[in-house]
């Protein structure tokens, strides 16, 4: 991938498969710049407000890697779920290779 410019967008799927409704706190990337999240995409789109899945249900997010450094960069996506307990994190790693283009 050549320095500013943006991959192909990746699809995540975050599905609760609890017996109760949860609720999307959050949705972030650490090392943003480098990756950009795209809450519109995918068939049933996240949204960026605080979404409400109901058992079974699912959303998707599809971040993409756009590089201003040079090498191998990593990131991660995060999810926090809040449900009846305490808030929950779920974590991907997120991992681009950025090259000369001789575009």
């Amino acid at each position: 991938m050549g320095l500013g410019s943006a991959s192909s967008p990746v699809l995540f799927t975050i599905t609760n498969k609890s017996a109760a409704p949860q609720t999307i706190a959050r949705i972030f990337l650490a090392k943003r710049g480098d990756f950009v999240l795209n809450f519109t995409g995918g068939e049933n789109p996240c949204g960026q407000g605080t979404p409400t899945l109901d058992p079974g249900e699912s959303c998707t997010i599809t971040p993409s890697f756009r590089p201003f450094a040079m090498g191998q960069i990593d990131g991660s996506l995060r999810v926090e779920v809040a449900g009846s307990g305490p808030v929950q994190e779920s974590s991907a790693v997120l991992r681009g290779l950025s090259i000369a283009c001789g575009c």
